[in-house]
């Protein structure tokens, strides 16, 4: 072991060879004047001094072993290793589940449900096999869901499978609530390294729903930060990952109580796991009330789902048979029932389970089943038996002959829920303990309420939502509303600052009505609200500050709930209804000088209506940010000047776009903020040379980024940096760099749930695969693309699908290219790529021979690039393709005037025009149509080097047609037959990447070769 100073002062040997030396010199001076007086001879003196000395190294040594605390003398804990700032776990083996210290409750025996028993029992050994299902068991209130699913555990831990159990409940309360209690349930089950390891690196996910695992594992580091749109569905893949790890170690089997009450989040968490179940050792049983009004809309639409899946098995649970009732009776009162108890009980209760049960246990508290030895009672009057009507009135009668302390604290625990904590109502009471706990097991004893399993504080439930519900209608709306705050205040007591259980605070403040101080309920609610966000439940966030809305609160307030709200919105996709509160609050708070609040909302703003492709919004609303936050450097106006620069400068001048830009570099590097200049300042950059087609500056900024990021950003910044990186590899035609991140940015855009990334990198991949010659491949992935792009009406849509149609052309397919575009010609998009579908059209029109092609020329005419000036991509487009057009159609003088056109977008670094053809092959091209054949030659052998290099098929075989065209252009001696050698293997080529129609374009040029023929 290493002896350092620290180590030396953490055993303590620093203070013991202090105390030592103080301790040695005060014995000397005291030995001195002893000796002394006594004239004790010299040698005891020096002994004393010798003693002294050679006891120093021992006490050293001694306290390097050994600590003294109050449970006595210890030998010292070796020191912890030093943090390596990293979540250290080991691989997970098999979990052996008889090791396991489960505490499962005892069952009462199930009565019939043999033919249901059975059906469960195939898809536990099924589950534990490998192929993991879900049994839907549904029924009416009490018919004995909740048994056939404990049962259900049992008969999966006799397989060993680990069981696992979650509710939901009908007051809700906190989110995901069903999730955490499973948690819990692993939690407790596994030791702590074993349940590191079942952790491994969804931890930090995880502990957003469990922040207990922070208190047992100090070391997990904080969740991932991700935009709040992404934050749930990387959430529910950590889940997923976690619940995968841990069916491989051990077969689960996990009961989903009472799930018609289910939360948004919890259904949409389970729909989520449901796609991947099959593949899992896992058994999902849920128990539901097949009573439609009973379901909460979250859980009709997933049990639509869950039917359409061949691994889900639905168990509808019917009323119990007499011979049924009589066997539950039988064991109820442990001996068989006589026939005519069994005929009035099944009779009144039509075979209700929990009917049955509270039907027994009435009669027989009121002495008319038994005698005095616990025999029934051979003697009865069906007649006189007098089974109350209905499940409810039995339970009122049961109700009745509690003592009146216990019925006082049932009401209190029925307000607080169907599973209350017995702290909880202590302290609502001002009761004792002794009290409040004799209360409880007398309605334990009563069957009213139960203990429930697995909790490490006193918890209960009741025995059936029937109790609960019953004790709750014997209150009246006000003295509910005053036991719901007399519950918030215990609760706030129990639990401290009441941060912990804020969401189940809030809700009995907000159900308290004006019975609770609505400052105080407000506080609770945004609290819960906030609690909801961090744990990526935004349905449960947006109800809670949504009530918190309708109380009587400030201006300041209504604006951070309004602002709130917001986030949560936006984290659903709900963008319209996100900008409706933010645009709400935005006047309020640039009334109140909150520069920051306002910043974030224009930004968040500006970034939805960039994305929509709606830049006057987008540019105005990032000049109000600006204006708010001042002319100080910070992050915000850093963040704001990019977005700025580039809605101003998409729409209307470059200069002005690289103008804020660069404005925005430097004080990204005044301020230190590297992750800020690798993100979203440098992207602004890429799309500031991707929107202007400058190949050159787009992929030498993307180079920074994305390097920039890799040292200092998120895997969600990278993400970001690479897909924004692509075009601009594309356009600068380095197609190897696109194929060498095309994998990673697939992967990081799947796994954090980046969209944007995917759609980049799949469309210009596609892009590289028709240039490679994969014409098929890389027409088929962009095709995905485009039909993703129609199917969520995506701002920018035509592009990708004008993408398609250039495929499409390639491949040969000129009917279905036809089609894309009339498609996109009737949406024609807006800003620096307007023009891009006008311009395909044309091309196409030209090749096709259509008349209609001079309509197309002359609508384009405005937006054509213009040399010496910076052109929008639209623009450059438009350019290129009418500079080929010309060239079919035989108008060489308009196609030579292009020419300095293409020589400018060469040089700014744009060698692949989208996919249009690289520059210089144009340039070549419009250099032929002026006569100068020299250069044109040049260009073309230029355009030959840099295909080459590119591994660029496609535009090799269209330079040798352009190249043969020149030839018949100028048409001097040799250059015909140099032409036919020419088109013959332009012809061989096109056949060979599958360009079909485009081999007939060569064959055509070669049918003009050929000599006349005398008539």
């Amino acid at each position: 072991m290493k002896i350092s100073w620290a180590e030396l002062r953490r055993r303590k040997v620093v203070r013991v060879l202090i105390a030592y030396v103080i301790g040695a010199w005060v014995l000397m001076q005291i030995g001195d004047t002893v000796f002394g007086l006594l004239e004790v001879p010299a040698w005891a003196g020096k002994a004393l001094v010798a003693t002294l000395v050679l006891g120093l190294p021992l006490a050293v040594i001694l306290s390097w072993i050994f600590d003294i605390t109050p449970e006595g003398v210890v030998a010292t804990d070796a020191a912890d290793p030093p943090p390596t700032g990293r979540f250290e776990f080991s691989e997970l083996g098999s979990i052996h589940i008889e090791q396991l210290d489960l505490g499962r409750p005892q069952l009462t025996p199930l009565v019939g449900r043999q033919e249901e028993r059975a059906a469960i029992e195939k898809k536990l050994d099924e589950a534990a096999n490998g192929t993991g299902g879900i049994v839907l068991l549904g029924g009416e209130p009490g018919v004995g869901k909740t048994r056939l699913a404990e049962e259900a555990l049992e008969m999966g831990l006799q397989r060993g499978m680990l069981p696992l159990v979650g509710h939901a409940y009908e007051e809700h309360g906190a989110p995901f609530i069903t999730s955490t209690e499973i948690l819990e349930d692993v939690m407790r089950a596994l030791p702590p390294e074993i349940l590191k390891s079942a952790l491994a690196d969804t931890a930090p996910e995880i502990s957003r729903l469990l922040p207990d695992l922070r208190r047992l594992f100090p070391d997990i580091p904080e969740p991932l930060e991700l935009p709040p749109e992404q934050q749930q569905r990387y959430l529910f893949n950590a889940l997923l990952e976690f619940t995968r790890r841990l069916s491989e170690s051990c077969p689960l089997v996990m009961l989903l109580d009472d799930l018609q009450w289910a939360d948004e989040s919890s259904v949409l968490l389970l729909e989520h796991l449901v796609a991947q179940i099959s593949r899992m050792r896992l058994l999902i049983v849920i128990t539901y009330r097949d009573i439609s009004a009973d379901q909460g809309e979250p859980f009709k639409r997933a049990l639509a789902q869950f039917s359409r899946h061949d691994f889900v098995t639905r168990i509808p649970l019917r009323q119990l048979s007499r011979d049924d009732v009589g066997a539950l009776l039988g064991n109820l009162g442990g001996s068989p029932a006589p026939d005519a108890v069994i005929d009035i009980i099944h009779q009144e209760t039509e075979g209700n389970a929990f009917f049955v049960k509270s039907v027994y246990q009435h009669l027989a508290e009121e002495g008319r089943l038994f005698d005095a030895k616990r025999r029934w009672l051979t003697d009865i009057d069906t007649e006189q038996l007098a089974v109350p009507e209905g499940v409810r009135l039995v339970i009122e009668r049961r109700l009745q002959r509690l003592s009146e302390p216990t019925g006082k604290i049932l009401i209190l625990a029925a307000v607080a829920g169907l599973r209350f904590d017995l702290g909880v109502l202590e302290t609502a009471l001002g009761e004792s303990s002794d009290d409040a706990l004799e209360a409880i097991e007398e309605a334990e004893t009563a069957g009213l309420v139960f203990a429930a399993s697995g909790q490490r504080d006193a918890r209960y439930e009741f025995a059936h939502a029937l109790v609960r519900h019953t004790l709750l209608d014997d209150l009246s709306t006000a003295r509910q509303q005053r036991v719901h705050l007399q519950i918030a205040t215990a609760m706030e007591h129990s639990f401290g600052d009441g941060s912990k259980g804020a969401a189940d605070i809030a809700q009995h403040l907000y159900r308290a009505g004006t019975a609770a101080q609505p400052d105080k309920t407000r506080r609770y609610l945004e609290l819960a609200g906030q609690q909801a966000l961090a744990a990526a439940a935004a349905d449960e966030a947006a109800d809670a500050f949504g009530k918190a809305l309708e109380l009587d609160i400030t201006g300041e307030q209504r604006a951070n709930l309004l602002n709130q709200r917001g986030v949560a919105h936006r984290t659903l996709g709900r963008w319209e209804e996100a900008g409706k509160d933010w645009l709400e609050a935005l006047p309020i708070f640039e009334q109140l000088g909150a520069g920051q609040q306002v910043s974030q909302i224009c930004w968040d703003l500006a970034y939805k209506y960039a994305w929509d492709n709606e830049m006057a919004k987008a540019e105005a609303l990032a000049h109000r940010g600006l204006t708010a936050v001042g002319d100080e450097p910070s992050v915000a106006r850093c963040q704001l000047l990019a977005a700025f620069g580039m809605c101003a400068g998409e729409r209307k001048d470059f200069h002005l776009w690289e103008k804020h830009v660069e404005e925005a570099i430097a004080m990204a590097g005044q301020l230190g903020e590297e992750r800020l200049l690798g993100g979203d300042i440098l992207m602004g950059k890429q799309y500031m040379g991707e929107h202007w087609l400058k190949g050159g500056l787009h992929a030498e900024t993307a180079d920074q980024s994305i390097a920039l990021v890799r040292r200092v950003g998120t895997p969600w910044d990278l993400s970001n940096a690479l897909s924004a990186a692509f075009l601009g590899y594309l356009n600068n035609g380095r197609f190897d760099d696109v194929e060498s991140n095309y994998q990673e940015t697939i992967d990081l855009a799947r796994k954090y749930g980046n969209f944007g990334a995917e759609m980049h990198a799949k469309i210009t991949y596609g892009q590289v695969q028709c240039y490679r010659g994969e014409l098929e491949e890389g027409r088929d992935r962009i095709k995905d693309r485009a039909d993703w792009s129609r199917s969520v009406d995506f701002a920018w849509k035509t592009v990708i699908i004008g993408m398609q149609g250039l495929a499409e052309f390639w491949t040969g397919h000129w009917d279905r290219a036809r089609q894309i575009a009339e498609e996109i010609s009737a949406e024609p998009i807006e800003g620096t790529m307007a023009g891009w579908e006008a311009a395909f059209k044309m091309l196409l029109l030209a090749y096709e021979g259509d008349p209609e092609v001079d309509d197309l020329i002359e609508e384009l005419k405005p937006r054509i690039c213009v040399a010496g000036q910076e052109n929008q991509l639209g623009s450059w487009c438009a350019g290129m393709a009418l500079l080929e057009t010309t060239a079919v159609l035989g108008r060489r003088e308009q196609c030579a005037s292009l020419h300095a056109c293409a020589v400018q977008l060469d040089q700014a670094g744009t060698h692949v025009v989208v996919n249009l053809g690289l520059a210089r092959k144009f340039a070549g091209i419009a250099a032929a149509a002026g006569g100068d054949w020299a250069l044109a030659e040049k260009h073309f052998d230029t355009a030959e080097e840099k295909a080459e290099k590119m591994g660029n098929v496609l535009e090799l075989a269209e330079l040798l047609r352009w190249r043969a065209q020149m030839l018949l252009w100028r048409d001097e001696a040799g250059d015909r037959e140099r032409a036919r050698e020419t088109l013959t293997q332009a012809h061989s080529a096109y056949r060979e990447i599958g360009m079909t129609r485009h081999v007939g374009i060569a064959d055509d040029l070669l049918d003009t070769l050929e000599p006349d023929i005398p008539v």
